[in-house]
């Protein structure tokens, strides 16, 4: 009889404020495909190396909860059992993946920093409708932005 051990990822705690975000977001399968591939890599480790490190908002990334308040951001425990990933009770609070790119994009705007040639949005969401709806997200912001930051943003997603 094969017995499958649970797989260790050192999760931290999350809330609605300190969410999963980032990479480390962008690795949480999608129901709708889109994202990054690296999930054996951020949430089991690989090749010795353990789980992690974890992106999470306020602490590497900007909490963008003041531009963007909640949205796309939800309970990612359902996503992550499968894996069988020893997780902390409750809530599994993440970034969808609208939202995670949104945040470093934020992130990069708000500290003066070029993202334009690092965040490529065909790797993550290829279909025009997918970065629409990105386009919608980062709209939420636009009225807190300086109207240069907004046509960085703006120039960026129409490419």
């Amino acid at each position: 009889m094969v017995i499958l051990a649970a797989k260790k990822s050192g999760f931290p705690k999350t809330s609605q404020e300190r969410y999963l975000t980032g990479l480390t977001a962008l690795n949480i399968p999608s129901p709708e495909g889109t994202g990054d591939w690296h999930f054996s890599e951020t949430f089991e480790g690989a090749a010795g190396r353990p789980p992690g490190p974890y992106e999470l908002a306020g602490d590497g990334l900007l909490n963008t909860r003041s531009l963007l308040g909640d949205a796309g951001i939800f309970d990612a425990r359902e996503r992550l059992e499968p894996y069988r990933l020893e997780m902390p009770p409750g809530p599994i609070y993440a970034a969808d993946h609208y939202r995670a790119i949104a945040d470093m994009v934020l992130t990069a705007i708000v500290a003066g920093q070029s993202f334009e040639r690092s965040i490529i949005l065909d790797d993550w969401l290829p279909e025009t409708d997918e970065q629409m709806r990105l386009q919608r997200l980062l709209e939420i912001a636009k009225p807190s932005l300086a109207s240069d930051q907004w046509r960085r943003i703006d120039l960026w997603i129409s490419h």
